[in-house]
């Protein structure tokens, strides 16, 4: 018996008539005649008439007839499908991964694995797909399998190059290719005559004789060329060198407004600012730049600069204050006393996924402000180039002309003199010079991305049709402060926060509200560690946030939490000196006044010999409390000391000395 796979859409022949196959099911078939219209025959008829040569497929994919099926493993084969297939057609969702599951069970179950192995869920699914396709029969899926090629070299042959290849090349820094190869052919050398055995042995069994030879140099590069390029580069140069290297990017950026998107970042530069302590002692510190750039017209729309110590990092407490800087539609330079041409709310601000710009603070202030926040991939700076670029231009032509800068950090080179030798500027002259290369320089600088025109020109071109939107209130958003602490409120004091009571009205009454409440007078507060004289507390009760001044002596507007610790250490030193000083001089003062103590008769030394008189006196007055020898006290009163009352008539004892 011989099956046809009757295709959709093809043309066919039947009993010299000529037309197209309309429609293919297991219970009916649709021919399409030319001039006759549309007929429906069962698959046996035209079975049959395919058979006895009425029936012909004119123009179709390939068929394939099958003869009677006579060997094992293809009939075991076709009824393992076909019972799989038939389940999955009769479940109604052929496509579910549960119906291809039970599928495969019960044909397991039924006929055994095929070639030792169940087939996969994606082989069943193309299976069933082409099974459907084609009038529900199996002769495209039994079709003539192709004869596969031998194996041009022996499966241990490339063992060893994988291995070769993971060991000498796919490794950080690793060698290059050649060298690969070099090694590939010493260790084949070396395990040729155990091959050579093995395949000996072998052959004697089955009667095939292999050839062994080692793989040609093309070969060798071949197989390295396909292997994943971004693999390859993350073993050899890491994850982010990788990274950037076959990064892409979806398009480029378009703006069509001023502060749609802003872009902001933080630079550490290879310079140190001197500055003082408040004992007066010289100190150096190093500037972290934070820089707010609109992509629009490549303004910078605000820019903050914190110092710190060496391989200081950087801190939420200045990206608040970079945000509260961006949208200040009035700012003015402080230092050249020119305003910012842009400022006010922007619509979206994309920044790294540093620690700094991910914290809860600037998040919760930028979402209550209505300011959208995207976060991009670590290690990722071009998903930001605009204030990347402007990191490279700054330092080109702004930082290299300012003595005491090293340049950009490069590994194994070592400067003659350290950053705090080459030091100079202090924090106000370094802040002057940033400001006035950002406001006078930068913005009046052409950009090529703005077809030619500065910053300056772009935004005098838009602001009348697309002005900056203003913030409702500015003074929630100046209510968020950097750090976070909880402290408790004390009363009357209000809270204390290192080293400074802050107190108010409102707070008073949170306190009175929580205890009343028998609550834990404990509350969340933010504060700047660059102002102190001021900090936020949030109310338990409402999540309202209140600002709360200082009230301890000599707070005032501006001074940072650095300066007041060194004052305090400053003043204790004081105190300490001027205490040591005072108690030296009650020590002299008492050691000059005191007078050399007499030595009594009781206190002689009893090692010096006794002359005779002394001996009579103890033996007639004796010693201790029993002596007869007078204190002046005693004079006075006439009495000895050790003596008896008049109205004991005792003799004294002899002493124990005597």
């Amino acid at each position: 018996m011989t099956m046809l796979a009757i295709p959709k859409k093809a043309k066919f022949e039947y009993q010299g008539r000529t037309g197209i196959i309309e429609d293919v099911t297991s219970r009916y078939v649709v021919l399409d005649f030319d001039g006759l219209g549309v007929k429906m025959f069962e698959p046996h008829q035209l079975q049959s008439a395919y058979i006895d040569g009425e029936f012909k497929i004119l123009q179709a994919k390939t068929e394939f007839v099958l003869c009677d099926i006579t060997d094992p493993d293809t009939k075991q084969r076709s009824n393992f499908i076909s019972a799989a297939l038939e389940h999955m057609h009769e479940s109604g969702h052929p496509s579910s991964k549960r119906v291809m599951a039970e599928a495969l069970a019960i044909a397991t179950n039924r006929y055994g694995m095929i070639d030792g192995k169940i087939p996969s869920t994606s082989s069943l699914k193309r299976w069933y797909k082409k099974w459907a396709n084609n009038g529900y029969s199996i002769a495209y899926i039994l079709g003539k399998a192709k004869a596969r090629r031998r194996k041009q070299f022996d499966e241990r042959n490339l063992e060893l190059l994988e291995k070769v290849i993971e060991r000498e090349y796919l490794q950080l820094h690793g060698g290059s290719a050649a060298n690969a190869y070099r090694c590939y052919l010493r260790e084949f050398e070396q395990h040729l005559p155990t091959w050579e055995r093995e395949n000996a042995e072998n052959s004697t069994r089955t009667g095939e004789k292999i050839t062994l030879k080692p793989l040609s140099h093309g070969t060798f590069y071949t197989h390295i060329q396909k292997l994943n390029a971004y693999e390859v580069d993350r073993a050899r140069m890491g994850v982010k060198a990788a990274n950037k290297k076959h990064r892409w990017v979806e398009g480029s950026i378009i703006t069509q407004r001023p502060l749609e998107r802003v872009e902001v970042d933080a630079v550490h530069l290879n310079i140190a600012v001197v500055s003082e302590d408040a004992s007066g002692k010289r100190i150096c510190l190093r500037p972290i730049v934070y820089v707010a750039m609109d992509v629009f017209t490549r303004l910078i729309v605000g820019h903050i600069v914190d110092f710190g110590e060496k391989n200081a990092s950087e801190n939420s407490n200045a990206v608040v204050k970079l945000i509260k800087d961006v949208c200040n539609p009035l700012k003015v330079g402080k230092y050249t006393n020119i305003p910012f041409p842009l400022g006010g709310m922007p619509e979206r601000i994309i920044s790294d996924s540093g620690p700094a710009f991910i914290a809860s603070t600037p998040k919760a202030m930028l979402q209550s402000a209505g300011i959208g926040h995207e976060v991009t991939q670590k290690a990722s700076p071009w998903k930001k180039p605009f204030v990347e670029r402007f990191f490279s231009t700054l330092k080109s032509q702004c930082m290299h002309s300012i003595e005491g800068y090293a340049g950009v950090r490069t590994r194994g080179i070592e400067l003659d003199r350290t950053l705090e030798q080459m030091a100079h500027l202090t924090r106000d002259e370094f802040q002057a010079i940033l400001e006035d290369y950002i406001l006078r320089i930068y913005h009046n600088n052409p950009h090529k991305g703005l077809d030619g025109l500065t910053p300056i020109e772009m935004w005098e071109s838009v602001k009348d049709r697309c002005p900056p939107q203003m913030m409702g209130d500015f003074t929630e958003i100046a209510k968020f402060r950097g750090q976070h602490e909880q402290r408790k409120i004390t009363m009357p004091k209000g809270v204390l926060l290192k080293g400074v009571y802050y107190n108010c009205r409102e707070l008073q009454e949170i306190g009175h509200q929580l205890e009343r409440q028998c609550l834990e007078r404990s509350v969340r507060i933010m504060y700047d560690p660059l102002d102190i004289s001021e900090i936020t507390v949030i109310n338990p009760l409402t999540n309202e946030m209140i600002v709360t001044p200082a009230t301890s002596p000599n707070i005032h507007e501006g001074l940072t939490l650095f300066e007041f610790q060194e004052r305090k250490k400053a003043i204790k030193a004081k105190l300490n000196g001027q205490s040591i000083t005072t108690m030296q001089r009650v020590v002299n003062r008492s050691k000059s006044s005191a007078k050399p103590k007499q030595k009594s008769a009781s206190a002689q030394d009893i090692e010096t010999p006794l002359s005779e008189t002394e001996i009579g006196k103890i033996m007639t007055g004796g010693i201790g409390k029993d002596a007869d020898i007078l204190s002046p006290k005693d004079k006075k009163r006439g009495t000895k000391l050790g003596t008896k009352s008049p109205n004991d008539h005792q003799t004294p004892k002899p002493s124990a000395r005597c």
